[in-house]
């Protein structure tokens, strides 16, 4: 897993071997490194925090196009979920993939909600790639597949989407393996 932060300053982020466990780069405006630490955690807090600072509370409703679909009554149900989202509300996913959309509608959706300066990418047997949006608590999360043709196209109202939260279970895990890494190294395991 790995992200991006654009803006000022950028932020580099990549998830190392050991899931739950991130590398942290801070990079200037001059593109050099002016942080560089390790966190151990379900996902990082800069994109968190960047996806805040960065999301419009009340974007304008776009001008509906006549030939739109259903565009205008997907930006009331995004707009209205978006306000009423409480930290640890179940998500609540808009699956665009099934539902009856022209592209009229899919560039009216891109053009109103933009793509932010936050950008994670998931790699697998396909990718997955979760983008900020202009309003908080909403995502852009498209799945690919090795040909790097979409397969699914969703819009997601969470906090962060699950897909790149490391789960309980690997931060358990994670302290064990770290001193079994550590311990295969030669190395001494006080303070893991």
């Amino acid at each position: 897993m790995s992200a991006f932060i654009g803006g000022h300053p950028n932020w580099r982020i990549q998830e190392t071997a050991f899931t739950g466990l991130w590398r942290i780069i801070k990079i200037g405006d001059d593109q050099a490194i002016i942080g560089d630490r390790l966190e151990i955690s379900f996902i990082p807090v800069e994109l968190l925090t960047s996806m805040r600072h960065q999301a419009n509370p009340n974007p304008p409703v776009p001008v509906i196009p006549p030939d739109a679909m259903n565009a205008p009554s997907l930006i009331e149900e995004i707009r209205a979920r978006s306000r009423e989202y409480q930290a640890g509300d179940p998500p609540h996913c808009i699956n665009l993939t099934l539902l009856p959309v022209n592209e009229t509608d899919l560039d009216l959706l891109y053009g109103w909600l933009g793509h932010q300066q936050i950008s994670i990418l998931s790699r697998g047997y396909g990718n997955c790639r979760v983008t900020s949006t202009c309003l908080e608590n909403v995502w852009w999360v498209q799945y690919f597949n090795s040909m790097d043709t979409l397969i699914l196209n969703s819009i997601e109202i969470t906090e962060m989407p699950e897909i790149v939260l490391a789960s309980r279970e690997d931060l358990e895990d994670l302290t064990p393996r770290l001193r079994e890494y550590r311990h295969s190294l030669g190395g001494i395991s006080h303070g893991i």
